[in-house]
């Protein structure tokens, strides 16, 4: 078996939903990028017979794949079909604007806390090749991080990060929780969310950051398979952001609003500029800030 099927929305738990979208693996459209994307990578037999369906919820809008590679072949998918050497040389060839704009995020992260950096725990959820939680030593934090790439933890534990396998050992733990462009990928959202708001401290913060939901109307005749929110195989679940907004009521959660903004703001006057891109930023993204009291 190279699927597990997914009837219930992740988001809120409702079992009403409408179809999307319906179209073999063997069509045109999801076979030509399969193909070219993972460049013969995967085995078209393992594929032959089955189906991508989008549903999206009737209650809450949030929209999922209801096929997802089982735990084998999410390991291969993520291992093998997407070239490791290839995924570590594109984290490796940014420009100076993408590595400015870490360093501006962990600086950021900074001023929200009364702590000196070296008191600040964060934990990179879902950290890749570390590049976020590398800007992140650099600003003096304790770092962690969580992967399950075993090349990745195996590459990120070389450049100082802490790697952890078992978050059940941290509750309530850290102050700051980063999850960039990871719930998309996990076939349990809102329970991974679960466990981050047990790790994180009262007075905690944590920033879910996942794509853009399509701003076109999603059906069988608009659909392109492309790496985007959709993406085939990995983007296996669409929010809205008032879906991470539901999950982050649901835990009780407290999102982070203008006046978080302006309280730092007054704190560090000189950094007007930081604090209105990064809360601009937010505004424009598909991202929020949560805290947990």
């Amino acid at each position: 078996m190279i699927f597990n099927e997914r009837k219930t929305c992740e988001v809120c738990s409702s079992q009403s939903s409408k179809k999307l979208v319906e179209l073999p693996y063997e069509s045109k459209e999801l076979e030509t990028f399969i193909v070219k994307y993972y460049e013969n990578r995967i085995p078209t037999s393992l594929l032959a017979g089955q189906k991508m369906i989008l549903n999206q919820c009737q209650d809450c809008g949030f929209v999922w794949q209801v096929h997802t590679l089982t735990e084998k072949y999410a390991t291969e998918l993520y291992s093998a079909w997407i070239d490791p050497a290839k995924s570590l040389e594109k984290s490796l060839n940014h420009n100076r604007n993408y590595y400015k704009s870490l360093l501006d995020d962990v600086f950021f992260v900074s001023t929200l806390f009364d702590k000196k950096p070296k008191q600040i725990k964060v934990l990179d959820f879902g950290l890749g090749w570390g590049n976020w939680s590398s800007a992140a030593i650099s600003m003096g934090m304790d770092v962690f991080g969580f992967e399950l790439s075993a090349e990745k933890i195996e590459y990120t534990r070389k450049k100082g990060i802490k790697v952890i396998s078992d978050l059940n050992e941290y509750e309530s733990y850290f102050d700051y929780v980063h999850a960039e462009q990871v719930l998309e990928h996990l076939d349990h959202p809102f329970e991974a969310m679960t466990v981050i708001e047990k790790i994180v401290k009262p007075g905690g913060l944590i920033r879910i950051s996942v794509p853009n939901f399509p701003n076109y109307s999603i059906n069988n005749e608009s659909y392109k398979a492309k790496h985007d929110a959709l993406h085939p195989l990995e983007h296996i679940n669409t929010f809205q952001k008032k879906n991470l907004h539901l999950m982050a009521k649901r835990l009780k959660l407290e999102k982070m609003g203008f006046s978080q903004f302006l309280k730092n703001l007054m704190k560090n006057p000189k950094y007007c500029s930081l604090f209105f891109r990064k809360y601009m930023g937010a505004q424009l993204s598909n991202s929020i800030l949560l805290k947990k009291n």
